[in-house]
């Protein structure tokens, strides 16, 4: 399928990051970036080398990148969970992002009695291990917190959980940032666990997001989600019963095997994300869709902004934010498929601010519309929100589920440099559960960013048995900025082999399809997006 031939309209914002310099090609040699970069190739919209100019720039002088050092610290196996899952202790944190030295209030339920620790764990690379074990949290006794509180409230069916607090945590400088999972152990053998982000807020070179509301959205403790009441024939399909507002205020648990290790959309998507950048000693910082939502400032610090996986549903401040920061000419990679596709919107719950969350699958049901259109919380392409998200991706969701080989195109792109991929080589399972394609007829063709590079098509057949074709793809903005998507949830996969075991703990099975080529391709990727804004500056040199 072609890349789409309409203009893309985006325009800068005034959020300003940086200045460029355009020079001739004689005056690099002495300036800025020569100290390590002594032959910079900047690169043509077809994704080729061009000596005509070379673009530098006064790019912000990093503070210390604590990523490898504190993946050489001890790591250890023991954060994952090998007792039972049984749902017996449970609990939330009462802020899932912190800045370090701000606390954590964890909200715990246990059989009264019932003696019961917690374990801190940082996620990383470790040698392999994937976690540092961080605190301890002494043993407690088991209190049974009301299960939880359903409101009806008209049709938004929303299920709280009106604890009483457990223990803080308090975070501090030691803590590198990062994605911690809390352990939760009783006595006799149950399991599960709290997730949280620490943020240092620093200007590192790339900022990796936890997809938060995404994991609401499918939450269904209590018996409902976005998509239903769990007890109808039917879940997810016809959307019975399900809640128009949903709280960040009860544990997490999972979709259709309602698994209740209480981190299940991190287990399944993210992890890898993590473990294959820190394994590299990548400088990432991490953070949450929240912060997107409440401060691009902090964002467009970065050279690259991250969304990894499934990255659903976003709030207007959200799109908002993505289109300024890369006007302001952050990068974006979109490593997942699906982002974006829902819109919602944040409200505040008795705990405190954004944490919980509206949305209607139809905007005809929403009472905003006509009164405000621009924050109906229904679907971003349709209705009278009308904005499609391939004008900011390039590229948008299609369909779901499949299970279909990558097939690589455009071979002589840059980013597969050196990676031995030959035009319509294969990556087997690659492309699933969701994925995106290029929309180049029809009304959502007009969107499609007119110097769009697809990168790789994928045949793929819907479940109603359609053919169709998956596409990652390459684009650059106006400003400058590099986007990137790959058109399918499981890239990571790609990356990192976790989740391949027999940890029943995780919905989507990954079936181990590391590739030392997808490694190569998104080296490539993340090496030319840490020279900032791609379009404007790239250097492939380096690209061993």
């Amino acid at each position: 399928m072609a890349p789409g031939n309409e203009r893309d309209d985006a325009s800068p914002k005034g959020l300003s990051r940086r200045h460029f310099i355009t020079v001739g090609s004689a005056g690099v040699g002495a300036t800025l970036l020569s100290a390590c970069v002594s032959n910079p190739i900047v690169m043509s919209d077809n994704g080729q080398a061009q000596d005509e100019q070379k673009i530098i720039t006064d790019r912000e002088t990093r503070s210390f990148n604590p990523i490898p050092e504190e993946n050489a610290k001890p790591g250890t196996t023991d954060w994952e969970l090998e007792g039972r899952v049984d749902g017996r202790i449970q609990g939330f944190a009462g802020n899932i992002s912190v800045k370090q030295g701000e606390k954590v209030t964890l909200y715990v339920t246990a059989p009264a009695g019932t003696a019961w620790k917690g374990e801190v764990y940082r996620i990383g690379w470790y040698r392999g291990a994937g976690g540092r074990l961080v605190t301890t949290i002494a043993d407690k006794s088991g209190v049974g917190q009301k299960h939880f509180k359903y409101m009806k409230g008209g049709n938004d069916n929303l299920i709280e959980c009106p604890w009483k607090p457990s223990v803080d945590v308090k975070t501090d400088k030691s803590w590198t940032t990062g994605v911690y999972l809390v352990k939760l152990i009783t006595n006799d053998g149950s399991m599960s666990y709290i997730p949280f982000i620490v943020r240092d807020d620093r200007p590192s070179t790339y900022f990796n997001q936890t997809s938060v509301t995404t994991w609401l959205a499918y939450n269904t403790y209590g018996g409902r989600s976005i998509y239903g009441d769990i007890k109808t024939d039917h879940y997810k399909k016809a959307f019975t019963g399900r809640s128009r507002l949903t709280s960040f205020d009860r544990p997490f648990s999972m979709e259709e095997r309602f698994l209740l290790n209480g981190a299940e959309r991190f287990l399944e998507f993210e992890i890898q994300m993590v473990r294959f950048m820190e394994s590299r000693g990548y400088d990432v910082t991490y953070g949450t869709n929240l912060e997107t939502h409440r401060n691009p400032e902090l964002i467009a610090q970065h050279d690259t902004f991250l969304s990894v996986g499934h990255d659903e549903y976003w709030t207007k401040e959200m799109r908002d934010n993505l289109e300024l920061i890369r006007d302001s000419g952050v990068n974006l990679c979109f490593l997942g498929a699906n982002a974006g596709y829902r819109a919602v919107r944040l409200e505040d719950s008795p705990i405190g601010p954004l944490r919980r969350m509206r949305h209607y699958k139809e905007y005809t049901e929403d009472p905003l519309l006509g009164k405000d259109d621009p924050r109906v919380a229904a679907q971003w392409r349709y209705g009278p929100t009308d904005r499609p998200e391939n004008a900011l991706i390039g590229i948008m969701y299609a369909a779901d589920p499949v299970d279909f080989p990558w097939v690589a195109a455009a071979t002589d792109h840059w980013l597969y440099r050196k990676t031995g991929f030959t035009k319509g080589e294969s990556v087997p399972h690659l492309v699933g559960h969701e994925y995106d394609k290029a929309w180049t007829e029809g009304a959502f063709a007009k969107t499609t960013p007119q110097n769009l590079q697809i990168v790789a098509r994928s045949p793929v057949r819907t479940e109603q048995g359609g053919k169709d074709v998956a596409h990652s793809a390459y684009h650059t903005a106006p400003s400058g900025a590099g986007v990137f998507a790959t058109g399918t949830i499981r890239w990571t996969w790609g990356l990192d082999g976790y989740g391949t075991g027999s940890n029943v703990t995780t919905h989507y099975h990954n079936p181990g399809i590391v590739s030392p080529k997808i490694q190569k391709m998104t080296e490539n990727l993340l090496h030319v997006f840490s020279q900032g804004p791609a379009g404007n500056y790239l250097e492939i040199k380096g690209l061993a």
